[in-house]
Formats: structure tokens, sequence, C-alpha cells
């Protein structure tokens, strides 16, 4: 009777690869974590880019220039909104956004013309009964001349087409007060070359005693300020008596 043969022995698995070793040598097939975990053809990938720092998102958000100009963001605190008055669709920050669409501003230009406004606004600066007495002390000597020129100023936007009747009005309501007029002479110096009024042309400077005399009294007039047409008749005519000042 011949001898029943030996089964050869199943190899064992080992715990690091979890791979059967091979029969003939014991070595692990090429079954291994390091060689799953080697890199894919090519090489590795490419590390991400970092994200920017806060001064460099707020850098790029700056400098940007809106696709329109209703693009244009209002940075300024709830308190200084409240106080400026601003809602949405405000006149004023419609004017300031449509010129500097216009003309190319970032939103950083923008920014710096709302903190303008927004300081006056935080220290409570339009806060307050009004008083023509103490208004014109606030402007100085030449309180009726600065007055008058920020009035053209909001007359030849209008003329130019670059502003509304809307928002020629609400222009208008910032000159009596002396932080109005300082508002608007600020936007005027931040608007550079659009800041500027037109020279009267020949045959509207009218230069007599008698037109300047007119002007004047007009200016003094109860209707001024009230009544918006009277108003801008007389805006005209101090223009033509006296061109800008």
């Amino acid at each position: 009777m011949e001898p029943t043969p030996t089964p050869e022995a199943t190899p064992t698995p080992t715990p690091e690869t979890n791979a059967s070793p091979d029969p003939n040598t014991g070595t692990p097939k090429a079954s291994s974590p390091a060689a799953e975990a080697a890199p894919a053809e090519g090489g590795a990938e490419p590390a991400a880019k970092p994200e920017p720092t806060p001064e460099e998102a707020a850098a790029a958000a700056r400098a940007l220039v809106p696709e329109a100009a209703d693009g244009y963001a209002v940075n300024v605190s709830d308190t200084a909104r409240e106080k400026l008055g601003l809602t949405d669709g405000d006149p004023m920050v419609a004017a300031l956004s449509k010129f500097a669409h216009e003309n190319g501003k970032p939103q950083g230009w923008m920014d710096d013309m709302m903190e303008g406004a927004a300081a006056l606004a935080d220290a409570g600066l339009f806060d307050g009964a009004f008083d023509p007495a103490a208004e014109a002390a606030a402007l100085g000597e030449n309180a009726d001349g600065r007055r008058r020129e920020v009035e053209v100023f909001a007359e030849s936007l209008k003329t130019r087409g670059e502003i509304d009747e809307g928002m020629y009005g609400e222009l208008m309501s910032l000159s009596p007060t002396a932080n109005g007029v300082k508002l608007i002479e600020y936007m005027r110096m931040q608007m550079g070359a659009g800041g500027d009024i037109p020279k009267p042309t020949e045959g509207q400077g009218a230069s007599s005693n008698e037109a300047q005399e007119e002007a004047r009294t007009l200016s003094r007039d109860p209707k001024y300020g009230k009544d918006r047409a009277f108003t801008a008749d007389a805006d005209r005519k101090w223009m033509a008596a006296f061109g800008p000042s």
C-alpha cells in the first residue's frame, strides 16, 4: 500500500501586506500599501494655490471697476447711513455711481467719497435744527459765494445731462446747510475736472451792476431755497452776473 502524499501547505497571508507569499520564494507578491500609495503616472499633483490674505482681498476689491453703475457698494456704517439719510436708490449715491462708472473709477474711489461723508455724519455734524445764521457763520465770510457755487455746480450737472431732475433736487436740498456745502465741495474735489463749472459763453455773462444787484436781490428773496423754479432762475442769473466764484 502506497503512502498517502502530504498536501502542500497553503501560504498564509502576511499581516503587513494582506497578500499571500509566493509559494516558491516566500516573498510577498507585489501588492503592498507602499505600492498602492504610489503616485499616479505623471508625478505628484501640483500644490494648490494659496488663499489670498485679507489685505490682498481688500486691495483687489478696492481696485475693481464694476461692470455697471449700480455695481458700486456703499460701505458705510449703519449709523452714518441713517444720519446721511441714505435709502435704496438714493439719488446722491446714484449720481456718484454714474460719474464713477463713466470715468472708470474703482470701488476704492467710491469708498473714499463715502468715507468723507460718513466722517461728517459720525461726528454728528448733520444733527440739530436748521439755523440759517449759524449755517452762514459756519461757512465764514464768503458763505453766500460758497453756497451759490455749489448750487451752480448742481445746475451745471443737470444742464450737461449727468443728473436728472430728482438728483438735482437732492443736491439743491444740501446747499442751505454748511455741512451740505462742505460735502458737495468735497465731492467736486474728488471728481477732478468733472467737478469744474463751465465758464459762461459770450452773451450769458452779463456783468453790469444792474444784473449783479438783481442777482443779489433774488438770493435774499424768501422764496429762494423754497420755490425750486424761482431758485433755479436766481442761480442762473447769479452765474450770468458773476460767473463761477
